[in-house]
């Protein structure tokens, strides 16, 4: 495959849960924006946590 198919294909895992929550729900445009919100703050405060640990273990 090529590398731009890979990349589409990658993005629609990605954004795909939240096309489908704005196409099938009412307000789904919202919802599925504090969905994505929600879901990249809660990785982003997963992710310090992983470094602190890391920085006391070393």
């Amino acid at each position: 495959m090529k590398p731009l198919a890979l990349k589409v294909i990658a993005a629609g895992r990605c954004f795909g849960p939240y096309l489908a929550i704005e196409l099938l729900l009412p307000g789904g445009s919202l919802l599925a924006l504090l969905l994505w919100l929600y879901r990249s703050y809660a990785r982003a405060s997963n992710l310090g946590q992983t470094n602190q640990l890391k920085g006391e273990f070393t």
